[in-house]
């Protein structure tokens, strides 16, 4: 195995004044209660050479701190930690790297930390920055780069130390697409060749077409490890749970519209795909619902509702009304609670969107769907990101609207 922890965890101390804190260090005693803060609680992993394990898990749940551990670069608290064969990180932006060096002194300087010789590091240098791409930039401190030219600078040095674990922190998310593609084409190399990799990334589609498993962490805690379809699938599970948390907690004021919405409420928007309700869209040409509930505060004499989809750019890749589809609830009360279900063959390139909801009252001027009156606009309503596709943009596909309303008890 390269990769063994048995019950890792790792706690903080709080309410330590910093004189406490350097007598515990000391004299190895406490002078004081104090409460633990987990980062890691009870952590259990094998992982064999050549897996590549995606790491997921929302802000806060310890997957940097796992993968500092496994590195050496933090000690755990308590457990058991057996790593065979020489690490490579990428790990905190700029992390291993002298600013007052040039690029080319800290290859030698990161070499040297991993065992190579100057004569080693001198037959690889011409290969590290060839793939990093910082041409000339080589001979310039890295106090002059950028967030980029940092990151492909310290991949291209791991990737050519012939590594046999590699611990990636999401730190690609900050190269450019093409030089992510090379790197993502590198480590694919480095699995063939033997090399157990673990992977920080919250891009699913990532994980899903690289990783043979994925590990879950929530909140310190592991929550899953195993295959990962599977692991994919759960983590959508607890994504919903947190947006449920989210939404319990969310009052739609002024500040999370775009129009005051003293009108109208948004209780509920959500996808159905395949019968139920996800965040995770894997087949481009997949039928999909968007179900949107209200509940007016005044009298509507015809009210309507539509949507638009919002990619990662703000850009909308697709929006449609009820008014445009012809669509009409006709008159609706006051506290009356009325259920809109679009439906619709979703067919958007891979990505991550968001989902705005307009609300209106009497449509006019039909095909170009303007309103008398435009009650609200809710944005960010809710949120769902597409993988495995390979189609395109925007879409003027079919699609088909149903209401309910439903008098209030």
């Amino acid at each position: 195995m390269a990769i063994e922890l048995e019950d890792v965890s790792k706690f903080y101390l709080q309410k330590y004044s910093a004189l406490e804190i350097f007598l515990n260090a000391l004299l190895g005693v406490r002078t004081c209660k104090s409460d633990k803060f987990y980062a890691l609680r009870n952590i259990n992993l094998t992982i064999n050479p050549g897996e590549s394990v995606g790491v997921v898990g929302l802000n806060g749940s310890g997957k940097s701190t796992l993968l500092q551990i496994i590195a050496g670069t933090m000690k755990a608290s308590s457990g058991e930690i057996s790593v065979s064969g020489k690490v490579a990180a990428i790990l905190e932006l700029g992390s291993g790297f002298n600013p007052n060096f040039s690029g080319i002194e800290n290859v030698f300087l990161n070499a040297s930390l991993h065992g190579f010789s100057r004569f080693e590091t001198e037959k690889i240098l011409d290969d590290i920055i060839d793939f990093s791409g910082i041409g000339k930039h080589a001979s310039l401190p890295v106090s002059t780069y950028s967030s980029g030219m940092i990151v492909r600078l310290a991949y291209a040095i791991v990737s050519k130390l012939d590594p046999e674990i590699l611990l990636v922190d999401e730190a690609l998310a900050v190269g450019d697409f093409l030089f992510q593609q090379k790197c993502i084409q590198s480590m694919r190399n480095l699995q063939q060749d033997g090399t157990s990799i673990l992977f920080v990334s919250h891009s699913l589609e990532l994980i899903s077409e690289f990783c043979t498993k994925v590990l879950i962490l929530n909140k310190g805690s592991q929550t899953f490890f195993g295959s990962t379809k599977e692991g994919i699938h759960k983590y959508q599970e607890l994504i919903l749970e947190q947006k449920e948390i989210e939404s319990s907690s969310l009052s739609f004021s002024s500040k999370n519209t775009f129009k005051i919405n003293s009108l109208v409420s948004l209780d509920e928007c959500k996808i159905l795909y395949k019968g139920a309700e996800s965040l995770i869209l894997n087949n481009s040409s997949s039928e999909i619902q968007i179900v949107i509930s209200l509940t007016p505060k005044i009298e509507f004499e015809d009210l309507h509702c539509g949507f638009n989809i919002i990619d990662e750019y703000g850009r909308v890749s697709f929006g449609t009304t009820t008014y445009a589809l012809k669509h009409s609830c006709g008159n609706v009360n006051k506290k009356q609670n009325v259920i809109f279900t679009f439906e619709l063959e979703q067919k958007l390139k891979a990505g991550k969107y968001s989902i705005t909801v307009g609300v209106a009252n009497k449509g006019y001027g039909f095909p170009d769907s303007f309103f008398r009156n435009s009650i609200a606009f809710f944005e960010n309503a809710t949120f769902f990101e597409v993988f495995h596709s390979n189609k395109m943009g925007k879409w003027s596909g079919s699609s088909y609207v149903a209401t309910t309303v439903n008098s209030m008890k």
